[in-house]
């Protein structure tokens, strides 16, 4: 797990999100027919005056995304080679240092990515933000808005307590014996995921300059995709299985469990990748 300290900036606009979702529902339990009818009226005015559609704002919000899932992989590995280095050296990991790395890490990656996404739909953060306001009861805007949440909640390492899923549940609690079981089950098939990913590509012949990123794009669509059918498995939320991995991640028999899968992992990632020949 990503060891990060909290990193404020960074949750700005999605606290703005989660605070306007709050009173804007709570506005609604308490208002009137007809006051609901002129809120409905100046949503209508609000989406005539915004620049992105409620699609082009999933988009640009899931794109932002998968470019930060690959981040995030990038920088798990990077944990797990200092921690793999420490463990043979005999060392202790400067805890407080990794973090600080990682985390500024994140934020980097995040604002440059941000803006390369913005750039490129012709958008800026501002009518993000706006479009976000607006359409923040749309399902999909709030299923895509949650997602973002996840990831930087996972970067700064605290829990999704006070954040409620896209379907409006809380997380549950997850015992530790359930969710090494999990866990172990997420792994073995991300690594699967990984190695059918890599024939895949091998089988399409793609050109070696576009492999790196057709693989970091593909591999993360498809983990996610069976992620999902891990946890459906189980019955239990994205929010609820990463709340139990902070819960139980000082744990010592967990620990355990997850070095040996890690390295475990890391191996079927190295053979899969071999015949590749990545471009660095």
């Amino acid at each position: 797990m990503i060891v990060s300290t909290a990193v404020g900036v960074l949750a700005a606009g999605v606290a703005a999100y989660a605070y306007y979702h709050h009173t804007s529902m709570s506005k609604t339990k308490t208002s009137s027919s007809s006051s609901m009818m002129m809120s409905k009226k100046a949503k209508e005015d609000s989406e005539r005056h915004l620049s992105l559609t409620k699609e082009q704002t999933v988009q640009v919000i899931d794109e932002i995304v998968l470019h930060m899932s690959n981040v995030m992989m990038q920088l798990a590995k990077i944990e797990q080679k200092v921690r793999q280095e420490s463990t043979q050296t005999g060392t202790s990991v400067p805890e407080d240092q990794l973090a600080l790395y990682l985390a500024q890490n994140f934020e980097g990656s995040l604002k440059q990515i941000s803006e390369q996404v913005y750039t490129k739909h012709q958008t800026t953060e501002e009518e993000v933000e706006d479009a976000v306001k607006v359409y923040g009861e749309d399902e999909n805007v709030r299923g895509s808005m949650f997602k973002l949440q996840q990831i930087i909640a996972v970067a700064t390492g605290q829990p999704i307590e006070s954040v409620k899923a896209a379907d409006g549940s809380t997380p549950e609690d997850i015992p530790l014996e359930k969710l090494m079981t999990i866990v172990e089950d997420t792994f073995d098939i991300m690594a699967q995921t990984m190695e059918e990913t890599c024939e895949g590509i091998l089988a399409e012949k793609i050109d070696k300059s576009k492999v790196g990123e057709t693989l970091q794009t593909r591999y993360t669509q498809k983990a996610d995709e069976q992620t999902l059918k891990i946890f459906e498995k189980y019955g239990i939320s994205r929010e609820a299985f990463h709340n139990a991995t902070i819960k139980h991640g000082q744990d010592p028999e967990f620990l355990k469990k997850m070095q040996v899968l890690q390295e475990r992992q890391a191996i079927r990632f190295k053979n899969a990748t071999a015949a590749l020949d990545i471009e660095e």
